[in-house]
């Protein structure tokens, strides 16, 4: 997983095998940057990952679209 901030977006590029505790690690990170950091965007690209649990990314944007006003695009 690699994540890069730039022009206001956090960019989240997911690689390889994510099963559900990698997911939680997700957003634990996710929201921990969101603490500490005025960021209006995300990006999360999901085209590396396999093995992904759509319901439990839909949770996370969801949780984030619940707290915060900006936009969570899955791609």
């Amino acid at each position: 997983m690699n994540m890069i901030f730039k022009d206001d977006t956090l960019y989240i590029d997911l690689k390889g095998d994510m099963d559900i505790v990698d997911l939680n690690i997700l957003k634990e990170r996710i929201f921990s940057v969101l603490s500490q950091y005025s960021i209006d965007n995300i990006v999360l690209n999901t085209n590396g990952a396999f093995n992904l649990n759509r319901r439990a990314i839909n949770s996370i944007k969801r949780e984030y679209q619940s707290k915060y006003f900006g936009s969570f695009k899955i791609l």
